[in-house]
């Protein structure tokens, strides 16, 4: 399925080149259900509030616009917003120094400050758009380490082997008025609640049960899930009530890998996860995520600790004002975690987020990661997460471009009790390709001031 996938998304890029070029610099008022033109730059806490709506939880833009008041009625349109391009690059550069004795490979292990990459990648968003009312876009995401000193499981291949380029989303959707569909690789229905809380530059993200087993969480579908259907349905059914349009998440896979148990594969996988906020800035979701194992006998499955099926449930909720946000998210694992000894252990896991601008274009940061195994539970051991994060960001162009301090205590333990030094990390991430740094306007710019000369 995936040369399918290409060859899809490079039909789409032919079809979006030739439209984009077409296009006039000086962009025309948007039509119904379109985006206001960027000709004043919004401030940090309204874009960091976007970021967390959208942006971080990777939602279409476009496809969130417009929603559905029931299974039959549709409110918006299809078509762009005339000051977009159909074909949309971008990119982020992610460095950072982590003082860190563990995560640096090779000779240099030890104590000190070590350069690398903090989840660097680049990718395309592609979009066309038939009528008003139909479109079909996809997308391509790449991530690379700069100096690939170290990288995060998030930022690995599917296989957790560290190449120049590792595949992290490659997908293709259609947008009709009354169905949603997209496949491939996606950030999965899980991630949409799990995800609130994965927002630290360097750290975080390791206990809601997104990113599990040491991948991206593709095979078991609660990070970018790998060859997976997807649909969603942006119901909004409270009529004058301060709730906003909630969206209804589900996603469906078959027979991919078991990580770490070699030769096994899970049957049925089901996703399907709804976020649902009021006008005050208040936030609930949840969000389940089921992978069947078929043959629990197997030696291979056996000797992983695995005793049914892969099941995560995750909770969320979140907090949000003008210069400030919070964000907590709740889970329960089952046949999903694994322990520093890479063995499935049951448990709980809690993740917290807070941000606040107490000066402009400064952020103070603070949160933490826990997971406690079942005290039953024979693969557990000692092992235990407890890590508290507390940062500083000084953002340069909204959050897209930041420098950041980071330190995260550690205070779990592994299986035999012993426990991790702490960490510091310093860093940059500048992104290109959004806003008023869209990489196919400042092409069309130079071209057009090439044509009048």
């Amino acid at each position: 399925m995936k040369p399918l996938l290409f060859i899809t998304l490079s039909a789409l890029a032919a079809c979006g080149t030739g439209a984009a070029t077409a296009q006039s610099v000086a962009a025309p008022e948007p039509g119904p259900g379109g985006t206001a033109p960027e000709s004043v730059p919004a401030t940090d806490a309204a874009e960091a509030r976007r970021v967390i709506d959208d942006a971080a939880l990777n939602q279409d833009p476009d496809a969130a616009k417009r929603r559905i008041g029931s299974l039959f009625e549709r409110h918006g349109e299809a078509q762009l917003p005339a000051d977009e391009s159909p074909l949309k690059l971008y990119g982020s550069l992610r460095i950072h120094a982590i003082r860190n004795g563990t995560e640096v490979s090779g000779e240099d292990q030890g104590s000190g400050f070590s350069l690398g990459d903090g989840g660097s990648r680049i990718g395309a968003r592609l979009q066309h758009t038939f009528g008003q009312a139909t479109a079909m876009f996809g997308r391509l995401e790449a991530g690379f380490n700069i100096l690939d000193v170290f990288s995060s499981n998030a930022s690995s291949g599917d296989d957790g082997e560290h190449r120049a380029l590792n595949p992290r989303l490659y997908y293709v959707a259609f947008d009709s008025p009354y169905a949603y569909a997209s496949y491939g690789k996606n950030w999965s229905t899980y991630y949409q609640v799990a995800g609130t809380t994965d927002r630290f530059a360097a750290f975080g993200g390791d206990t809601s049960g997104v990113f599990n087993a040491g991948t991206d969480g593709g095979a078991s579908g609660t990070g970018r899930a790998d060859e997976v259907l997807q649909t969603r349905l942006y119901v909004d059914a409270f009529g004058k009530l301060p709730i906003k349009p909630f969206n209804l998440n589900m996603q469906y896979q078959h027979g991919q890998p078991i990580p770490l148990v070699e030769g096994a594969d899970f049957g049925n996988q089901f996703g399907a996860s709804a976020r649902l906020e009021t006008e005050a800035g208040w936030g609930l979701g949840v969000a389940y995520n089921q992978s069947q194992i078929d043959d629990l006998k197997s030696p291979q499955v056996v000797s992983a600790g695995l005793d049914g099926d892969d099941r995560a449930l995750a909770l969320s909720t979140s907090w949000s004002g003008e210069h400030w946000n919070a964000s907590l998210v709740w889970s329960r694992q089952d046949n999903h975690a694994t322990n520093d000894q890479n063995l499935y252990v049951d448990g709980r896991g809690v993740e917290l987020y807070a941000q606040w601008e107490f000066h402009p274009r400064w952020w103070l940061v603070a949160g933490g990661n826990w997971f406690k195994a079942d005290n039953q539970d024979p693969q557990a051991g000692r092992y235990e997460v407890d890590r508290k994060i507390i940062g500083l960001h000084r953002t340069i162009d909204s959050f897209h471009r930041m420098v950041y301090v980071e330190y995260q205590l550690n205070d779990g333990s592994g299986f035999d009790g012993d426990r991790s030094d702490d960490e510091l990390a310093l860093g940059i991430r500048w992104d290109f390709g959004y806003g008023k740094h869209r990489i196919l306007e400042v092409y069309d710019t130079l071209l057009e001031k090439t044509k009048e000369r």
